[in-house]
C-alpha cells in the first residue's frame, strides 16, 4: 500500500487539489474542463475513477454496485458533495426527462447530418427509378448512406415531426 500511496498520491491530496482549480458557478464546484465530459482523477488505487465519484466517497459512503453517483444541479463538471445522490439509472434518465434534458437530435438537426429532411424525402422519391450510387454521387454521399435511407435504416424520422 505505501507503494500506491507514493506513486499515485493521497486521494484526499488530489481532492484539495482539484477544489484549488476549480471555480463556483450557481453554487456548483466545476473542475475546469468541456461541459458535458467527467472528470477523471486516479483513485486511491491509481485507477482512474470520475471525480463525482470520489467526492460523493470521501464524503459520504461507499457507493452500491447497484447505484449511480447522481448530479441533483444537472452539471456533469460540478462535484460539490452536497449536489450528489446515489440513484439508478432508470431514476436518472426519469430526472433528464422532467427537466427537459431529453432532447435528442434527429434528422437534420442532428449535428453529423448531411442532407436535409427535404433531401432525405427526395431521394426516397426518386430511389425506385435511379441507381444508388448515382443517387448518392448526384447528393454526395456515400453508397452506404444511401443505402442506409433508402431502406430506412437511419433518417426514419424528420427532424420537426
Amino acid at each position: 500500500m505505501e507503494v500506491l500511496n507514493r506513486r499515485y498520491g493521497d486521494t484526499r491530496a488530489r481532492l484539495r487539489a482539484a477544489f484549488e482549480r476549480s471555480i463556483i458557478v450557481n453554487d456548483c464546484l466545476l473542475y475546469p474542463g468541456e461541459d458535458g465530459k467527467y472528470t477523471t482523477i486516479r483513485n486511491e488505487h491509481g485507477k482512474p475513477e470520475t471525480l463525482h465519484r470520489i467526492s460523493y466517497r470521501f464524503n459520504k459512503g461507499d457507493i452500491p454496485k447497484d447505484k449511480i453517483v447522481r448530479h441533483t444541479c444537472d452539471h456533469t463538471r460540478c462535484w460539490r458533495p452536497s449536489h450528489l445522490i446515489l440513484g439508478t439509472h432508470l431514476s436518472n434518465a426519469q430526472d433528464k426527462m422532467e427537466r427537459g434534458r431529453d432532447i435528442v437530435c434527429i434528422g437534420e438537426n442532428h449535428k453529423l447530418s448531411k442532407l436535409t429532411d427535404d433531401q432525405v424525402d427526395e431521394i426516397r422519391r426518386l430511389a425506385p427509378t435511379m441507381m444508388r450510387k448515382d443517387l448518392a454521387a448526384k447528393f454526395g454521399v456515400s453508397y452506404d448512406t444511401m443505402y442506409t435511407i433508402v431502406t430506412y435504416k437511419t433518417r426514419r424520422k424528420r427532424a420537426n415531426d
